[in-house]
C-alpha cells in the first residue's frame, strides 16, 4: 500500500509538471482544456494529502492557501508554489516521517493480501478471493477500533466482537460516516456469502469491486 501512495505522488507530481509545461507552450489568455486538467489535478492532489497527511495537516492547509490566485496570478505561478509541497509530502513519506512504522508493516500485509484476493479471482476462484478481501477489512476494522479506543472483544470476556458489531460502534462514534458503515456492511455479506459457500449469492464482479472497495478504505483508514 505504501508504495501505491508513492506511486500516486509520483504520478501527480509529473502530471503538476506536464501541465505547467502545457501552460508556458500556450502562452497567456485563457485555455478551457488546460483549465480543466488544472482542476482536475488540483482535487486529486488534495485527495492524496488528505488521506495520507490528514485533513487538518499543514501539507493541505498550505497547499489550499497556494492554491488561491493572488493579483496577476497565473497557472504557472500557481504550479510553481504547490508542487513543491507535493514533493515535500513525498519526501517525508519515503523517510517514514507520515506513516508509523506498524502502519508501515500492516499496510504492506495489506497489499499481499489484496494482491492474493486478486489472483484468486483472476485464476477463477471467486470464493476464495472474497474470502480473502474479508479478512482483510475485517483486521483492519479491528485496528481502527483499537486505535479509536474502541474494545474489540465483548464485554467482560476475551470473545472477539463481530464485524457488524464493530462497524457500528466506529459509526457511532463518528469514526466514519453512515455511508462508510453501510459500504462496510455490504462488503461483509458478500464475505458471508463466500464463507458459508452460497456463490449463487454473488458474481465475479461483485468480487472485484469488493477488492476495490477493501483497497480504497485501507488508504482512507489504515493509512
Amino acid at each position: 500500500m505504501t508504495q501505491k501512495i508513492l506511486d500516486r505522488f509520483s504520478s501527480l507530481i509529473e502530471e503538476g509538471d506536464s501541465i505547467y509545461q502545457k501552460c508556458e507552450a500556450a502562452g497567456s489568455g485563457y485555455n478551457p482544456e488546460l483549465q480543466s486538467a488544472f482542476i482536475e489535478w488540483q482535487m486529486k492532489s488534495k485527495n492524496i494529502l488528505s488521506i495520507t497527511c490528514g485533513e487538518k495537516s499543514h501539507y493541505l492547509s498550505q497547499f489550499d492557501k497556494n492554491l488561491k490566485a493572488g493579483m496577476g496570478d497565473t497557472r504557472k505561478a500557481i504550479l510553481n508554489r504547490v508542487i513543491p509541497i507535493l514533493r515535500a509530502a513525498e519526501d517525508d513519506l519515503k523517510n517514514g516521517f507520515l506513516i508509523t512504522i506498524k502502519k508501515l508493516i500492516q499496510s504492506e500485509v495489506f497489499d499481499s493480501e489484496l494482491d492474493q484476493a486478486q489472483h484468486f479471482l483472476d485464476s477463477g476462484y471467486k470464493v476464495a478471493s472474497a474470502v480473502t478481501a474479508g479478512v482483510v477489512l475485517e483486521t483492519a476494522i479491528k485496528e481502527l477500533a483499537k486505535n479509536n479506543g474502541i474494545d474489540i472483544c465483548q464485554e467482560g470476556t476475551t470473545k472477539p466482537k463481530k464485524l457488524d458489531a464493530l462497524n457500528s460502534e466506529l459509526k457511532n462514534a463518528n469514526i466514519y460516516s453512515a455511508l462508510q458503515h453501510k459500504q462496510v456492511l455490504t462488503l461483509a455479506h458478500i464475505r458471508n456469502k463466500a464463507a458459508h459457500g452460497e456463490i449463487e449469492e454473488f458474481n465475479d464482479n461483485d468480487v472485484q469491486n469488493m477488492i476495490r472497495d477493501v483497497e480504497r478504505f485501507l488508504l482512507e483508514y489504515a493509512s
